[in-house]
């Protein structure tokens, strides 16, 4: 699967950030093997940007923050050490934001697992890894995907949704 499936729904949905910070991305994931492969694809293919509704005005949170380098939940997002007592086993390495101020990364005491971090520091697994959790942002828009089995994405009502039947909603 690749990012330019949703080119359609990108288009409509999709603003460009800031170049991504290699640098900044190996030194990240230095200790950890290296950044997963998953999280280099978002960046290569979808980079940097904000997903936000075409009717939402750009001084709106965007739905979906993918952000030029991974920051530290604990030094940098949260500026506490909260998730490590809300179900993370390390810092938590944040890639992405959403519009209420969860945070979407790997936690690094746990084998860069896929983790989500809600605003009051509660540590979740997701049950994909970041890439189909990117792609099943656009395909399951303005929904939040929840699971991915074989290219079918659902969300937390249960709807399902394939890259190729994404959903475009705009606001009345």
């Amino acid at each position: 699967m690749r990012f330019s499936d949703f080119a359609p729904a990108l288009q409509a949905l999709r603003r460009p950030g800031p170049a991504a910070d290699m640098d900044a991305v190996q030194r990240a994931f230095a200790p950890y093997g290296g950044p997963p492969a998953d999280y280099l694809l978002v960046l290569a293919e979808l980079g940097p940007c904000a997903l936000q509704g075409v009717d939402e005005p750009a001084n709106y949170p965007a739905h979906l923050l993918v952000l030029p380098k991974p920051i530290s939940a604990i030094q940098t997002y949260y500026q506490d050490d909260q998730v490590l007592r809300q179900g993370a086993k390390g810092d938590v390495l944040i890639l992405a934001t959403d519009s209420i101020g969860c945070g979407f990364g790997y936690d690094t005491g746990d084998g860069m697992a896929h983790v989500t971090c809600d605003n009051y520091r509660i540590v979740d697994p997701m049950p994909m890894t970041f890439a189909e959790w990117c792609f099943g942002t656009i395909a399951c828009w303005p929904e939040t995907p929840v699971s991915c089995t074989n290219g079918v994405w659902r969300d937390d009502a249960g709807r399902a949704y394939t890259q190729a039947r994404p959903q475009i909603v705009t606001l009345p």
